[in-house]
């Protein structure tokens, strides 16, 4: 099968790119670079991000690699052999910097150019084994826009918020395991997706509190989250296929479209909100759609094989 994991075409970079779970590769698409292929990983890719400029690509996957890559010529810029399946990476602001996590419970930001690395975030656990790294591996990370806060969350721990300047903890974000998370244009604010809660809280990164937590009755555990509108909204996906939008001043529920109002009836693969705009995009197996978070309505649907 061919499912496109991560809906990335979101702003006017020159390349646009598809990726999917079970490929090794990634492929450019549009005018400019069609039918190209980036192949370089030799195990499934876990995902893709583009850097600011837009003419770089991080990539990173199962086999334990993390690719730099010109989409000008298509060549590697940097190569990162890390040891293990690399979950999660992203980009600095300013092209930069990278950082990924390993199995064993570090954070490492790196030179993306030279691929020094530059800093260390958490402490490397030494009592993992084969066949349980996965108790202790981190799920996801986030970097601030300014670039100053590295935020990091895992399916065992507390999510852990870092000055990136001085690799010191600068907050413990205690939401309990969590499996997604969104960092607000302000630099301080970050949605998280508990396991545990069947909830999504804002969590203060520069005050170490809790601002406020989404929860309805009746749902699934959260799978995606994305800030809408400048923050003035949160949009969550849940493992029960549902879509609900919250407003961010009141905490309410303003919109919920479960399966009897969708169009899919598959598992939702990504979720992305439109930068300055009050749309979000979600991808399913055979569908994108677009929906409106003002309104709660669905604007476009983009029918294929695999979306």
């Amino acid at each position: 099968e061919d499912i496109v994991r991560q809906v990335l075409d979101l702003v006017p970079f020159r390349y646009r790119v598809a990726w999917s779970q079970n490929c090794f590769v990634v492929k450019l698409l549009g005018s400019r670079a069609r039918g190209s292929t980036l192949a370089g990983h030799t195990a499934p890719l876990n995902g893709v991000r583009f850097f600011p400029e837009g003419d770089r690509l991080l990539s990173w996957g199962k086999d334990g690699v993390a690719i730099v890559w010109n989409l000008k010529s298509g060549a590697i810029v940097r190569r990162f052999d890390l040891g293990g399946n690399v979950e999660c990476a992203a980009v600095f602001p300013d092209g930069l910097r990278i950082a990924t996590c390993d199995p064993h419970g570090e954070t490492t930001i790196w030179n993306a150019r030279s691929g020094r690395s530059l800093a260390i975030l958490g402490q490397r656990r030494t009592d993992v084994q084969v066949g349980v790294a996965r108790e202790f591996r981190h799920r996801g990370l986030e970097v601030s826009p300014s670039g100053d806060l590295v935020v990091v969350w895992g399916p065992r721990e507390h999510a852990v918020a870092y000055d990136s300047a001085t690799a010191t903890q600068r907050c413990v974000l205690r939401s309990g395991p969590a499996n997604v998370g969104e960092i607000f244009p302000d630099n301080d604010r970050v949605v998280l997706g508990s396991i545990e809660e069947m909830a999504s809280s804002i969590w203060s990164m520069r005050r170490c509190v809790r601002l406020m937590t989404f929860s309805a009755p009746f749902v699934d555990w959260v799978e995606h989250v994305a800030v809408v509108a400048g923050g003035e909204k949160v949009a969550t996906v849940h493992f029960d296929a549902q879509l609900i939008i919250w407003d961010v001043s009141t905490g309410e529920a303003v919109h919920t479209l479960g399966r009897s109002s969708l169009r899919w009836m598959d598992q939702i693969h990504s979720l992305k909100a439109i930068p300055n705009d009050d749309r979000v995009v979600v991808s399913s197996r055979s569908e994108l759609t677009i929906f409106n978070a003002t309104s709660g309505e669905m604007e476009h649907v983009f029918v294929g094989a695999h979306a």
